[in-house]
């Protein structure tokens, strides 16, 4: 785009140069912001016809400049040179040459192009860039709707839509530059839109725009789409920032990532009404009943934690105490769910199956054993909208709760692995209570090594005091063999939800 803007600077430079009374002798200056545009517009401009390079030393020594004629019949020309790379010195010897108009430089006149303010140039030249001249700022931005009506090279719809864009971005009373018109003159000059000049302006590619026989609006509302992920992309949270824009795991995906510019924004509007949609659809898990409809076993269901978002993630802890071979699980909700929503991973259970009745998610386990724990992650996505999505890890243990009493509402399942599955308890827990024997056992725990691969038989009891714990990152688990029953644990930062001290 940066060489149609210089393309477009170069013919306005000659366009301007023929049609005011250059004298020989005159000096202007056009600056630049920096080297590279001033290189690049030198650059540019030495491919125009009719531009030749001029020696600015008689003995043919030092840099180039460029020249063009301005008035064929007196050979007056004007001299182009860029100001990159050269000392003051050489350019205040230009500027003697110039007022002595003797030998090339006869019937010449200058311009210098600058990236910066030099007192050695500027005093007494004229700067192009300023009111009156071909560059000034003002003129080209009060110019630039009718320079796009007046293009022979833009279709009818590129011109509406190239005005549109112009009128949001240029509306206002705001600094401008002269490399801000970059973008839309180097389109006109181009003389088409493409998908990538919609980035370059601050919209998203719309395939389905021609087919609108009015697209200010479309365009309105894609421009505020863009500016919104572009803004979601100023946090750290991108994602989920993402997600209350759109809905649509690719879609996320893709708007989060480092190419979410060249998504379409026709996938954008689909995005959006999902999302609209999604809002009017609803799924809560009912907590309450679950121990009612679940009557002919104990069942302990804790949440993450207290935000809807914690609250969809549960721990489930099933007591088999009677040793049955099978048993049926079920999660109830207060509308109906469908099979095809279940998503699982990780799943480490081999003998289960999960499904789905009415409004209650079941799952059915086989070939239980009486000395081993069993686990499973069970995922839920309520027509596949993410946050509708629920996650049970369920933990099946070969006896009664009173052996893990004090874990309770305190506990967490982490299950991960083949047949592993972890109790996590929250780091600032002062006392582990295990067992429901007669006989305690009393252990001050500093190590989480000295938990490890206790045993307790049908008549112990242990209470570790862990309020002097130092946790060992590298070795936070441990395993407790209750009865015959094998139990890993791991500890967990509990920052966010400190544990109330108990009132005895």
């Amino acid at each position: 785009m940066l060489r149609e803007y210089y393309k477009f600077l170069g013919n306005r430079l000659i366009d301007w140069s023929q049609t005011i009374a250059i004298q020989a002798g005159d000096r202007y200056v056009l600056n630049f912001e920096n080297d590279d545009q001033v290189r690049q517009f030198m650059s540019v401009l030495s491919e125009f016809n009719g531009i030749h390079n001029f020696y600015l030393m008689t003995e043919r020594s030092g840099p180039n400049a460029l020249a063009f004629d301005i008035d064929p019949d007196s050979h007056m020309q004007l001299v182009v040179v860029s100001t990159v790379e050269v000392t003051p010195d050489y350019l205040v010897n230009l500027r003697n040459r110039i007022g002595q108009q003797q030998g090339v430089w006869e019937n010449t006149a200058l311009l210098f192009v600058s990236n910066k303010v030099l007192d050695s140039i500027n005093s007494g030249a004229k700067d192009i860039g300023r009111q009156g001249g071909p560059f000034n700022t003002g003129a080209l931005k009060r110019n630039v709707q009718a320079t796009v009506d007046k293009s022979e090279k833009l279709s009818k719809d590129d011109k509406d839509v190239l005005k549109f864009m112009v009128k949001t971005i240029y509306d206002g009373e705001q600094e401008l530059t002269l490399m801000d018109f970059a973008d839309v003159y180097g389109i006109i000059e181009k003389g088409e839109l493409s998908d990538s000049d919609y980035i370059q302006m601050g919209y998203f590619q719309d395939q389905d725009l021609a087919t609108y026989s009015s697209k200010e609006e479309r365009l309105a509302e894609n421009h505020a789409d863009y500016v919104n992920i572009s803004l979601a992309h100023g946090f750290g949270d991108v994602r989920s920032r993402i997600t209350k824009i759109v809905d649509g795991e690719k879609l996320i995906s893709d708007l989060s990532g480092n190419n979410w510019q060249s998504v379409n924004y026709k996938q954008i509007l689909a995005g959006k009404e999902r999302l609209k949609q999604n809002k009017k659809i609803s799924l809560v898990y009912d907590a309450e009943i679950m121990q009612g409809i679940n009557e002919d076993m104990l069942i302990w269901d804790h949440p993450k934690g207290t935000s809807k978002a914690g609250q969809r993630t549960r721990y489930i802890i099933v007591f088999n105490d009677k040793h049955q071979n099978k048993l049926t699980v079920k999660f109830p909700f207060d509308a109906t769910v469908q099979d095809k929503w279940i998503t699982q991973s990780k799943i480490n259970h081999k003998h289960y199956t999960v499904g789905t009745h009415k409004n209650q998610l079941v799952v059915d386990f086989s070939d239980l054993k009486t000395n081993e724990p069993e686990s499973v992650k069970v995922r839920y996505r309520h027509h596949d909208i993410g946050s509708l999505g629920f996650t049970f890890n369920i933990l099946i243990l070969p006896f009664t709760d009173n052996k893990i009493l004090g874990l309770r509402p305190y506990y967490r399942v982490k299950v991960k692995g083949e047949k592993k599955a972890n109790l996590e308890i929250p780091s600032d827990m002062d006392e582990l209570i295990l067992g429901s024997g007669i006989q305690s056992n009393k252990l001050n725990v500093d190590k989480t090594s000295q938990l490890d691969n206790l045993m307790l038989g049908p008549n112990d009891q242990l209470k570790a005091d862990l309020s002097q714990l130092s946790l060992d990152d590298d070795n936070e688990s441990f395993t407790v063999t209750l009865g015959s029953v094998p139990l890993n644990f791991n500890v967990f930062d509990n920052d966010d939800n400190k544990i109330q001290p108990r009132v005895l």
